[in-house]
C-alpha cells in the first residue's frame, strides 16, 4: 500500500473530479445541482438546510450551494454546526415532519 499522505480536505480522485466539474464555470450551484452532486434527494436537501446542517445562500429566491458548504457536509457530516455565523444551535425538524436526524458517525457503512 501508498503511505502516501491526502491533503486535507480531500474527497477522492472521483468526487475531487466531480467538483471540480461542477465548479468550473460558477462559485455556486443551484439546488438541483448540489442535491446531485452530494448524493441526497432535494426534499432532503432542502429539509438540512432548514435544520442547518448544509449552509444554503439566497439565489433570488432559490437556494443556491457554496463549495466550500457541500465540501464541509461530505468531510465532516451533519454532526457539526452550520458554518454560518448565525448558526449556533441546530434548528429542529417541524413539528409533524417525518425528517429524522441521525449523527453521521451512526449511519450505516458502505450507504
Amino acid at each position: 500500500m501508498n503511505d502516501v499522505a491526502l491533503p486535507p480536505g480531500y474527497l477522492g480522485a472521483v468526487t475531487e473530479a466531480r467538483f471540480a466539474q461542477a465548479f468550473a464555470h460558477s462559485s455556486i450551484l443551484t439546488k438541483k445541482a448540489a442535491a446531485a452532486l452530494i448524493g441526497l434527494d432535494e426534499k432532503t436537501l432542502d429539509a438540512a438546510s432548514d435544520a442547518k446542517i448544509i449552509r444554503a445562500v439566497r439565489k433570488g429566491a432559490h437556494r443556491a450551494y457554496t463549495e466550500r458548504d457541500l465540501r464541509a457536509y461530505l468531510l465532516e457530516g451533519p454532526d457539526v454546526e452550520c458554518l454560518t455565523p448565525k448558526a449556533k444551535t441546530k434548528a429542529k425538524a417541524a413539528p409533524g415532519s417525518n425528517v429524522r436526524h441521525v449523527n453521521f458517525s451512526e449511519r450505516r457503512q458502505g450507504h
